[in-house]
Order: C-alpha cells, then sequence, then structure tokens
C-alpha cells in the first residue's frame, strides 16, 4: 500500500491527501468582505439610540457628524465603505434610518428605526434633525 495516495472529494480537483493532510487551495475573487465591527471612524453621537458598532448606528453616526446635511449617495457610498457591505446592502440599512420622516416625527416609520430623530429631506440632501 502507498501512503500518498490522491484522494478526489465531491468533485474538487484542489482536494488533495497527503498523510492525513488536507490542502484546498483558495481563490481570492470569492472571498467574503471584511467586515470591520471592532471600531468606526466617526464619533457616536450621544443621542443615538441604535446599538453601538451596528450598521443603524453607523449611519446615524455619519449624519450627525455632518450638520448640515449630505448628499444620498454620499451617505451611502460611506456607509458602504464604513460597514463593509456592498452599495446595494447598506442602501437597505441606509432606507431604514431614512423612513423618519419629517412629516411624521414620532408617527409612521419602519419598525427597526427608533424615536428621537426625524430625517429632513431637500431633494437628494438629507439632514439629521433631533428632536
Amino acid at each position: 500500500m502507498n501512503s500518498k495516495r490522491r484522494n478526489r472529494t465531491a468533485g474538487s480537483k484542489s482536494a488533495t491527501q497527503t498523510k492525513g493532510k488536507k490542502v484546498v487551495k483558495k481563490n481570492p475573487a470569492k472571498q467574503p468582505a471584511v467586515i470591520n465591527k471592532s471600531k468606526c471612524n466617526y464619533p457616536r453621537h450621544p443621542s443615538n439610540p441604535f446599538r453601538p458598532l451596528s450598521s443603524y448606528g453607523k449611519c446615524f453616526d455619519i449624519l450627525a457628524s455632518v450638520p448640515d446635511g449630505i448628499h444620498r449617495e454620499k451617505l451611502s457610498e460611506l456607509l458602504a465603505k464604513e460597514t463593509g457591505k456592498k452599495l446595494r446592502l447598506a442602501g437597505y440599512d441606509m432606507a431604514v434610518l431614512l423612513s423618519a420622516r419629517e412629516e411624521a416625527v414620532n408617527g409612521k416609520r419602519h419598525r427597526s428605526c427608533k424615536d428621537g430623530f426625524y430625517v429632513k429631506r431637500t431633494n437628494d440632501h438629507v439632514q439629521l434633525v433631533l428632536s
């Protein structure tokens, strides 16, 4: 019997078995995005009602760090960079915060969006207003 043998499992050509060790080639193009949950580049606002280092909390902190407001696309790009998510997924998190509209200060909003603030909109320009 030969101690070295080639083991092809589940049609994988990259898996070999030598003396009980399995070697698998990694494809760098298919690795998941690295999410940096350990720190935030924006200071935490004292009125932030969301959990620290959550995506909603980071979005709130980005909006609070720009008192004059920010363009909606720029906010989406900054949130995607901060959370490590794709632009489309960051847009979903941003939409939860933007559901707090001026006309409904404590009224209808997304169920994950907490009370105590609303977002003032002027075309594509958004501004956080604390109540």
